[in-house]
């Protein structure tokens, strides 16, 4: 009896350590007066020939893109094996939710080691996604906020910053497209599953 108390003891107490983080937060608070970068230009500006032809320029975008949508954190880095293997998994699912015009969007948090290699994975290897740039304070909020210790990490917030999952990478790899479809039911957005 001594032993399942102090086991149950145990488990609350580690139990606040995880839940902790997970507190309630809005999005578009969470990153008011973040600058993330997209590699789509802003609808009101116009390419030059060299940006049209090249097309992986990067612009500068805020957090307006976020609202009402699910919004899933991706804490990678270019130097990851693990990270470099289940980004194109990533990519192929986003890029599949945006062709059908899910209310979704993925911000990645990089955790590279220098600018140099966050820039060239973030235009060379990412998908369409917004990402953090390289040296945001907001990625050390970030990382303490959700206790990220490993990467890859795919968290999957509600538009209420609200988490609906923390294993949104085991999801993606397990479930591919579907996993959205459970993430949706658990939003007041479920009203969009027609596009599913």
């Amino acid at each position: 009896m001594m032993l399942f108390v102090l086991t149950v003891a145990r488990w609350l107490s580690l139990s606040q350590l995880v839940f902790k983080p997970f507190q309630h937060c809005y999005i578009m608070e969470l990153f008011t007066d973040v600058a993330l970068l997209s590699k789509s230009p802003p609808s009101d500006t116009a390419l030059t020939e060299a940006e049209e032809a090249n097309e992986k320029t990067c612009s500068i975008t805020d957090c307006k893109q976020l609202e009402n949508k699910i919004v899933a954190l991706f804490f990678s880095a270019s130097w990851c094996p693990a990270c470099q293997e289940f980004t194109p998994l990533l990519t192929q699912m986003y890029d599949e939710l945006i062709r059908r015009n899910a209310p979704f969007e993925i911000v990645a948090v990089p955790f590279d080691r220098t600018k140099e290699s966050c820039d060239r994975f973030f235009v060379q290897e990412s998908g369409d996604w917004l990402t953090v740039q390289f040296d945001d304070s907001i990625i050390g909020t970030l990382k303490e906020k959700y206790c990220v210790n490993v990467i890859p990490k795919l968290i999957v917030l509600r538009p209420s910053g609200e988490v609906i999952t923390p294993t949104g990478r085991k999801d993606v790899q397990d479930k591919g497209i579907i996993a959205f479809r459970s993430w949706l039911k658990s939003t007041n957005l479920s009203n969009s599953l027609s596009f599913l």
